[in-house]
C-alpha cells in the first residue's frame, strides 16, 4: 500500500499545474484524488474566511484621529441628544455626513490579531464586487512530493501573504492622521512619513483552513483505506 502524505507549504503557488504522465498506478490515482480533495476544500475554506472590510464607525476610528476630531468645534455635536445624552438618529447622520466631507480616506475596519485578515472589496463598473486577494488563493497538487500547496499566487518578493499568515519583520510606509487647512476648512488626511521597520502580528488564514480540512477529510480518507 502506498502511503498518502499531506504537506502544506505557504508560498506563492506556481503557474504550471501538474500534468499527469500517461502511466499512473491505481494507488497514485487514488492519492492524487485525495490531494485534490484536500486542496480544493482548503482553498474554499480559506477564501470564505476572508471577510470584507467595512466602513468604520466613529467609535472605531484610530485614537489619533479621534483626538483630532475632539478639538474641532465646528462639527455638529450637542444637538439632537436624548435624556441620556445619546445622539439621536438624525444627529448621528448629520455628524457622520459632516465627518465624511473632511476625512479622506474614510477609515475601515480591521481584523483582530489571530483572526483571518479583512480584505478590500472593489466594485466594478458593472456594479459587481471583487475581492482581489481572496481570488488569488489557489492550490497545486505535486504528486512527486505527494503534497498539496495552498496559498495566494502572488509574485511579490516582500512575502506579504506569509507575513499575514505568520507575522514577522516587515517594512511599511508610516501614515499619520494629520489636520490640514484646505480651501479654508480643516481637513483630515493620512500623511506619509517615510518607511519604518515593524513587526507585524499574525492574521492566519491558510493554516486554520488546512486544519478544518483535515478534521473533515481525514476520517473519511482512513475509512476508505481500511
Amino acid at each position: 500500500m502506498t502511503a498518502l502524505g499531506f504537506k502544506i507549504r505557504l508560498k506563492a503557488a506556481g503557474r504550471e499545474f501538474l500534468r499527469p504522465g500517461p502511466v499512473m498506478s491505481a494507488a497514485d490515482r487514488e492519492g492524487k484524488k485525495k490531494l485534490f480533495q484536500v486542496g480544493s476544500l482548503a482553498m474554499t475554506i480559506a477564501r470564505r474566511s476572508l471577510k470584507p472590510k467595512r466602513d468604520a464607525t466613529e467609535a472605531q476610528f484610530p485614537d489619533e484621529l479621534k483626538a483630532l476630531i475632539a478639538g474641532n468645534a465646528t462639527l455638529p455635536a450637542g444637538q439632537g441628544r436624548n435624556a441620556l445624552g445619546q445622539f439621536t438618529a438624525g444627529a448621528k447622520a448629520a455628524r457622520t455626513s459632516s465627518l465624511r466631507e473632511i476625512i479622506k480616506p474614510w477609515p475601515t475596519t480591521s481584523a483582530r490579531p489571530g483572526q483571518p485578515p479583512l480584505v478590500t472589496v472593489i466594485i466594478t463598473k458593472a456594479g459587481r464586487s471583487f475581492k482581489p486577494f481572496k481570488n488569488l488563493i489557489v492550490y497545486q497538487v505535486e504528486m512527486n512530493r505527494r503534497s498539496v500547496v495552498i496559498g495566494p499566487e502572488v509574485n511579490d518578493g516582500r512575502d506579504v501573504p506569509g507575513i499575514l499568515e505568520s507575522g514577522g519583520a516587515a517594512t511599511q510606509t508610516r501614515r499619520v492622521w494629520t489636520a490640514l487647512m484646505i480651501d479654508g476648512k480643516v481637513q483630515y488626511r493620512l500623511v506619509k512619513h517615510g518607511k519604518v521597520a515593524t513587526r507585524r502580528r499574525a492574521f492566519p488564514y491558510i493554516a486554520p483552513a488546512f486544519d478544518k480540512t483535515m478534521d473533515k477529510l481525514v476520517p473519511k480518507i482512513f475509512k476508505d483505506i481500511f
